[in-house]
């Protein structure tokens, strides 16, 4: 299939108006704000693949950002598979109309069920209606225009300072490797000696 759109943004802002017509307009949903921008980036948690919990998308409110101007969608760039994307898109499309003081609380389960998402509120997924719809969608717009980034062969930054503990009361302070070349640090109170290095 040919590719229509060179970036994921741009494939996200079409996808935003035929999200709009079809899957919100269709229900009765016509009062969407119209101010927001789209970016394939990292939530602000949840980035590591394997994870007990991966963030796919994130809405933020125009408060966030210098200019108070739009709310900024976020959509992981972890997923490549359009479907997924859609579906994530509907998510956080529907903290930006609900408002994101509802959390997944009140009015924002009550319209995921109303546009065809199920699942617990902070999880969701296409139900076989909508995917229908997003399917049409995704066939209509072409390709989505990324490759799935792989994050679990990414390594966590070692921890630079090392825990030290002493045996005695308890009283714990952190030092780098290089300062425990010279050996442990000396509890405050004298008569308890050398820490111990815990981690």
């Amino acid at each position: 299939m040919q590719q229509k759109y060179k970036t994921r943004e741009e494939y996200l802002v079409a996808s935003d108006i035929l999200l709009n017509e079809r899957v919100f307009n269709k229900v009765g949903i016509t009062s969407i704000p119209a101010n927001v921008v789209y970016s394939c980036s990292f939530a602000t948690t949840g980035n590591r693949i394997g994870a007990k919990h991966i963030t796919l998308g994130q809405c933020f409110d125009p408060s966030c950002s210098t200019d108070k101007a739009n709310f900024q969608i976020a959509i992981t760039p972890l997923l490549d598979d359009v479907l997924k994307v859609l579906a994530t898109q509907v998510h956080e499309k529907i903290h930006k109309i609900v408002g994101l003081a509802c959390g997944h609380k009140g009015a924002f389960p009550k319209m995921c069920k109303q546009v065809g998402l199920e699942g617990k509120p902070t999880a969701t997924y296409a139900g076989p209606e909508l995917t229908a719809t997003l399917q049409e969608i995704a066939n209509e717009l072409g390709p989505y225009p990324h490759s799935a980034l792989d994050t679990s062969e990414r390594k966590k930054q070692s921890t630079r300072m090392i825990k030290c503990e002493c045996s005695e009361c308890g009283m714990v302070v952190r030092a780098s490797r290089k300062a425990l070349e010279n050996g442990p640090p000396h509890c405050w109170n004298l008569d308890h000696g050398p820490m111990d290095i815990v981690a």
